[in-house]
């Protein structure tokens, strides 16, 4: 019998199924949209489910949706995003944006001998800013949202990459579920408690 417990993992794993498709498909298809929205949905809800479940947070589940993420995000810049035509650097942003991601997580592998991809609320924020750009483009084919967006992304994309970069040079030890810069002090506290 299955157990609920397993729920987000599996959650996870339907997320990264259900980007395969996308890359066969047509850019900006009914079925693909679907399907990439399906995908954003089980990231929205796999992380608040694995707290509310008893036993469902793990380290294995905390990795695991770290790859989902990077595979939905993946699928969004290398197939959607070039395809919309977007200003140039706009498009450069973004791709600045993952660039420092993948950075941060390299920051964490040099600090903790393994790659650490955090969850902090400005990592979410701007997974939903990342996410709903193509959304935004398939339903408002005019692009009337996009100098809002651009303005709004980048001082995100910023903010939020800094603090993910610092909090790996701060932290004693890895702690993928760190919400903020504000908790360092505290996890390298209950560290040293240890």
């Amino acid at each position: 019998m299955y157990k609920l417990k397993y729920l987000p993992n599996t959650l996870g794993i339907i997320r990264i199924i259900l980007c395969i498709p996308i890359i066969f498909l047509t850019p900006f298809g009914v079925v693909s949209m679907l399907l990439y929205i399906a995908a954003g949905l089980t990231d929205a809800i796999d992380g608040p489910l694995a707290r509310r479940i008893k036993g469902a947070e793990s380290q294995f589940g905390a990795v695991l949706d770290s790859i989902a993420d990077m595979v939905l995000v993946f699928v969004g810049f290398i197939f959607l995003l070039p395809v919309m035509g977007l200003w140039t650097f706009l498009l450069f942003s973004m791709y600045g944006a993952l660039a420092y991601k993948v950075g941060s997580g390299f920051v964490g592998y040099l600090k903790h001998k393994e790659m650490v991809l955090l969850h902090t609320y400005g990592n979410k924020f701007l997974g939903v800013f990342l996410f709903s750009i193509p959304i935004v483009y398939y339903f408002f084919t005019k692009g009337l949202f996009i100098n809002f967006y651009t303005l709004i992304g980048l001082f995100f994309i910023i903010v939020i990459t800094t603090e993910e970069i610092l909090i790996n040079l701060m932290l004693h030890k890895p702690s993928r579920n760190i919400k903020s810069i504000f908790q360092v002090k505290s996890i390298n506290k209950h560290f040293k408690e240890q």
